[in-house]
């Protein structure tokens, strides 16, 4: 799938955010997202969507609780979290409705 799976320079990189204070960033395409490190750019985890996405289209992440967990959005009406220590998914948070959720935002 990649070239170098210890580094995060992935080709076709859409999303990007970065967690300053745990010298981490989260790059995603669409259908995946990778952690890595900030200072080295090495890869840690690898988080993938449970769905196959319907549109490689780009969809938002946020790191949220202190960095521990990552919230993604999805083309299948649900945002999804993952813990960024594990790589592991842990829920989905689904919409009454089918459909794009592109924008994620959280307080």
């Amino acid at each position: 799938m990649y070239q170098d799976e210890t580094s995060c320079l992935f080709p076709c990189r859409a999303t990007v955010v970065v967690n300053h204070p745990g010298d981490c960033f989260v790059t995603g395409n669409g259908k995946e997202f990778q952690l890595c490190k900030l200072s080295t750019l090495a890869h840690i985890h690898q988080f993938e969507i449970p769905c196959e996405p319907v549109i490689l289209f780009p969809k938002q992440v946020s790191f949220v609780e202190d960095g521990s967990k990552i919230v993604t959005g999805t083309d299948h009406g649900c945002a999804e979290i993952f813990d960024t220590n594990t790589g592991k998914f842990l829920q989905s948070l689904r919409y009454t409705k089918p459909g794009l959720v592109q924008t994620v935002t959280v307080c």
